[in-house]
């Protein structure tokens, strides 16, 4: 991973960020590398909540970008199994739905902000932009 440039002269590394969504990894790689041009960021792809876990597991994230589900595999779970390390790293989280009814379940599990599905992509990169630039704005975790 290398290390940016602030205006400070200061290195610090671009943020990491992980889109956890529900579609084929032609589609999840086309939307990180967006992501990854708008934010500056270091995108991860996960394929699986496995892969997630492992992920959550061994670093920290500054957003988390996911789907109420993964498969027949709900990410609330995953939420609530690191909610406290994503709480402490101070992990902005957006979960997206096409179902009403899981705003609650996702609110509980420690999103920041619930979308309903369909998101277009642009919306979706200028909530994620927003998150980062202007955490206070979005609901604590």
């Amino acid at each position: 991973m290398g290390l940016f440039e602030n205006g400070s002269n200061t290195n610090f590394s671009p943020p990491a960020i992980m889109l956890l969504i529900d579609r084929t990894r032609q589609d999840a790689a086309h939307l990180g590398e967006s992501l990854r041009f708008a934010t500056e960021g270091e995108i991860f792809t996960p394929a699986t909540l496995e892969e997630a876990r492992q992920l959550l597991a061994e670093r920290a994230f500054i957003a988390l970008v996911c789907d109420i589900k993964i498969g027949n595999l709900w990410t609330t779970t995953l939420l609530e199994e690191f909610g406290a390390a994503l709480k402490e790293a101070g992990t902005r989280i957006l979960v997206m739905s096409s179902d009403e009814g899981h705003r609650q379940p996702a609110e509980k599990a420690g999103a920041n902000l619930f979308m309903l599905k369909p998101v277009s992509e642009t919306t979706l990169l200028t909530l994620v932009k927003g998150m980062l630039h202007t955490p206070h704005l979005f609901n604590s975790n």
